[in-house]
């Protein structure tokens, strides 16, 4: 994957004046809602009652290049300021992208609490992506939107539908990009990501920089990940064991 889409003609218009937006996606996971295929034939049916089980929600939240994506994201008003700052809790991954310095931040607050149980930052550059940009359209929330595809290094094929009826050019977790926003995001057939809701916010968001755990790279990161989860059989408090085997 070594193109580089380039947009920089196209984008100029967005990034004449700072804009924020707050991008709902409901998460759907093979592991726990099935197979996905059955589930978008779901989705598709009005009919079907998918929409009324729990929701697994993604947001991502964008100003200006800068974003933030997590499924808990917590606003709050700063006081001394005419801007709205967002807040990630400590409880789940975050990912930051900084178009501007080209960063990416992995956040992975309390990383396997039973195992490790600190905080760590996998910093990069923001991935590229050989986006396959097709001719075929699809409706998604009510926006009009184009099919892309790329394959990554490990074979995942990712399946996005993006609008450019939104003016930004980013989606959620790393992903981004394409020339609009994307809406609709599929990795092989594990997980599943749709918009839900898009607010252009009256206000402009200050998106904070991932500030807590120490700062590896994706090498490192590996190789820790490799470490940390060798099968092993740990006690619990209560002297039973358990034993931890790496999920495939």
């Amino acid at each position: 994957m070594n193109t580089i889409f380039k947009f920089t003609l196209f984008l100029f218009p967005f990034l004449i004046f700072a804009q924020s937006y707050e991008i709902t996606y409901q998460r759907y996971a093979s592991r726990y809602d099935g197979n996905l295929d059955d589930v978008i034939k779901r989705l598709t049916n009005p009919k079907s009652d998918i929409h009324k089980e729990q929701k697994n929600e993604l947001t991502l939240v964008y100003t200006d290049g800068i974003s933030i994506c997590g499924s808990n994201l917590v606003g709050y008003i700063n006081k001394n300021a005419s801007k709205e700052e967002y807040t990630p809790q400590v409880s789940q991954t975050i990912h930051y992208k900084n178009q501007k310095d080209n960063t990416l931040i992995k956040s992975l607050p309390n990383w396997i609490p039973a195992i490790y149980g600190q905080d760590i930052r996998v910093k990069s550059k923001l991935l590229s992506f050989d986006w396959q940009i097709t001719n075929t359209t699809s409706s998604i929330s009510g926006y009009n939107c184009h099919l892309a595809t790329t394959t990554l290094d490990n074979g995942d094929k990712i399946i996005a539908w993006y609008t450019d009826q939104i003016g930004i050019n980013d989606g959620p977790y790393n992903y981004w990009g394409l020339p609009g926003l994307i809406l609709q995001l599929q990795i092989s057939n594990r997980v599943l990501l749709i918009g839900t809701s898009v607010k252009k916010l009256d206000k402009i968001i200050e998106i904070p920089i991932p500030d807590k755990g120490d700062i590896m790279t994706p090498e490192e990161f590996k190789v820790l990940q490799e470490e940390v989860l060798k099968p092993r059989t740990i006690t619990r408090p209560d002297g039973s064991t358990v034993t931890i085997r790496r999920s495939e």
